[in-house]
């Protein structure tokens, strides 16, 4: 058994694991630097939204396997670490049965309705086309969603990285700058999104073999024993996990409706560029879950509620740092794209604060997924419904900052039911007096940053001399504040692991 120390260790070097997941990423910020200097303004767009509509349907076919067989399999490996048991392979078997047949499903319905599905800017037969490649992505996207979920719930997370941070991205930057000199446009771009899937897919199976038997597993694809009870499980997250997504897209395809492809590509890149912003949540998410789920089955609340808060505030911390340094750099970042992106600072820092909010407090949607994820689905469903009414009311009247505006309110009003929930249910909540340190940190930086860029020579390298200097004040005053014990014994142990000379004077600090 895994004590709390021992899952605050393995959060904080799992996530950091994760984050440097999520800045070999960034070579997907360089992909759509070629792709908007290459391809143009109007293919972004598409792609963009081409994209968009793929993941919905990708996370569909999945129906929330990955995080479902995160939890159901983390608790049986806590149940017995010596071998992993037959109810975890049973549990592969049949979640890898649930997504191949449902993909299937997905598949050969977008193909037939896409045709009548497509309009707008899809609404030439050679797009359509197009479409059609870029859907056949969606099967290995459910491949490889189980097996990586499957090395995940072991507590490694550098698989995942490998995948989805550096292969898949890899593979798509190389072969969308290929096909760009071979004049495919954007079919070229669509196959090439297929190959990167296919070879993630790939790539997955073999990370899942250093763990579990590949035999094993498919000798339990037709095991139906507890088959509906499985599905009735997974259900709930997979539509949840499918709102979710369309929740953050649905904003995309009201600009496309309202506004135009010009439009759409800029509020594209924005919504890519901010999405940097989920990287601290991203990165712990994926280890936060199997601990919250293990510490949960041991029935020990006072540790939930620990880890809970740790990785709230550590989230809001490395958020709160990126959001204040991205919105002083918004000018020069957004000049990588090129004159045609011009990105209003008011949306982007819409965006942002809407991201905060929902890195801070929405890490409730995994405690929720737990016992309760059609909770989470009914979340979703009802956070929709406002984004899209704040939508079609605040889009056609201010247009972009509409759409950013719509956004932050509704994440706002989202997470706040989140953590009312999570109290009523389990008693817990997320906040602690160091959450409050660090907002004051973040304001008073961040204010003093924007007052010096204000009365300043305006110029792109000055913004991100600003954006640094916000970055050193920031971290002077989170230190001159305090740090949380947790923060003290991660750094410590960091440190004598760096410095072995010094192991013995930080013994007792690391005991705190």
């Amino acid at each position: 058994m895994n004590s709390p120390d021992q899952d605050t260790r393995d959060i904080a070097k799992g996530a950091l694991i994760n984050f440097s997941g999520v800045i070999a990423k960034s070579i997907n910020v360089i992909f759509l630097i070629v792709l908007a200097r290459f391809y143009g303004l109007e293919v972004t767009g598409m792609f963009i939204l081409a994209r968009a509509g793929f993941e919905i349907l990708s996370k569909l076919g999945a129906l929330g396997l990955d995080r479902s067989l995160l939890s159901l399999l983390s608790r049986h490996l806590v149940e017995s670490k010596a071998e992993i048991t037959d109810k975890a392979y049973c549990i592969l078997g049949q979640g890898l049965f649930i997504g191949v047949a449902v993909t299937l499903v997905i598949f050969l319905s977008a193909q037939g309705l896409i045709g009548l599905l497509a309009g707008g800017i899809f609404a030439q037969q050679e797009v359509v086309a197009s479409l059609r490649i870029i859907i056949c992505a969606a099967l290995f996207s459910t491949i490889t969603a189980v097996f990586l979920a499957a090395t995940r719930a072991q507590r490694v997370m550098h698989y995942e990285v490998i995948v989805k941070s550096v292969v898949e991205p890899a593979v798509l930057f190389i072969l969308s700058v290929l096909f760009y000199f071979q004049d495919f446009g954007f079919k070229g771009l669509c196959l090439a999104f297929l190959l990167s899937t296919a070879v993630g897919s790939i790539v997955a199976t073999f990370f899942f073999k250093q763990f579990f038997s590949l035999q094993r597993t498919l000798a339990n694809v037709f095991n139906f024993k507890r088959l509906a009870k499985f599905f009735t499980y997974t259900l709930p997250v997979g539509v949840h996990d499918v709102l979710n997504l369309l929740l953050q897209r649905i904003d995309l395809f009201l600009v496309e409706r309202f506004l135009s492809p010009i439009f759409v590509g800029i509020y594209g890149v924005a919504q890519e560029i901010a999405s940097v912003l989920k990287a601290p949540q991203q990165s712990f998410e994926p280890i936060f879950i199997p601990i919250i789920a293990g510490t949960y089955q041991r029935g020990d609340r006072a540790v939930m509620r620990q880890q809970y808060q740790n990785v709230s505030r550590w989230v809001m911390l490395i958020t709160g740092g990126l959001f204040g340094f991205m919105y002083i750099t918004i000018r020069p970042i957004a000049a990588l794209f090129g004159a045609e992106f011009p990105i209003p600072p008011a949306v982007f820092a819409l965006f942002g604060l809407g991201l905060l909010i929902n890195g801070t407090m929405g890490l409730g949607e995994s405690i929720l997924l737990i016992k309760r994820p059609a909770i989470n689905m009914a979340n979703t469903g009802v956070a929709i419904l406002i984004n899209l009414c704040l939508g079609l009311f605040l889009i056609p009247k201010f247009g972009l900052y509409g759409a950013a505006l719509g956004t932050l309110l509704t994440y706002t009003v989202l997470n706040v039911s989140r953590v009312v929930e999570i109290y009523v249910f389990y008693r817990i909540q997320p906040f602690t007096r160091h959450h409050l340190k660090i907002l004051l940190a973040l304001i008073l930086s961040g204010l003093s940053a924007v007052f010096v860029q204000y009365f300043s020579a305006s110029s792109l390298h000055f913004d991100l001399i600003t954006g640094l200097l916000f970055l050193l004040l920031y971290a002077l005053l989170l230190a001159s504040l305090g740090a949380a014990p947790e923060g003290r014994m991660i750094v410590s142990k960091l440190i004598s692991r760096l410095k072995p000379g010094y192991k013995t004077g930080l013994s007792k600090s690391s005991e705190i």
